[in-house]
């Protein structure tokens, strides 16, 4: 449910999320799902103060990436093989924890990080 997922103390988590975990956001420009994925994420990204790096294989951008950057073989070294996807790094060791893959709903997106946070918590 939409509402109760935007409930304060849904905020507060996901404020909090945003200081533990960074994301970078691999896309291609011509890639159709890319787009719709884009503003979805950068309303996200703003709303909730998640820092992201945006990365597109020759560092062209989209209108919501403005900053993006060319991947330079990070694309090769996360094995990110299919596109729109997102990485979720440590903040504290850079060190990836998760990977969010394809066109995904604000909903999935929350979801797929707390579920992500809860599996780096339950590790020993």
């Amino acid at each position: 449910d939409v509402e109760r997922s935007r409930g304060l103390g849904d905020v507060y988590k996901r404020q909090q999320l945003s200081k533990r975990w960074g994301l970078l956001f691999f896309y291609r420009p011509t890639c159709l799902h890319c787009h719709k994925f884009a503003p979805i994420l950068r309303r996200f990204v703003d709303e909730y103060g998640f820092e992201l790096l945006a990365l597109s294989p020759d560092g062209s951008s989209l209108p919501q990436m403005p900053d993006t950057k060319q991947d330079n073989g990070l694309l090769e070294k996360f094995g990110v093989t299919s596109l729109p996807q997102v990485i979720v790094m440590d903040a504290k060791t850079k060190k990836p924890v998760g990977r969010i893959q394809g066109m995904v709903t604000e909903d999935v997106l929350i979801e797929q990080l707390l579920s992500i946070n809860n599996e780096v918590n339950r590790e020993p």
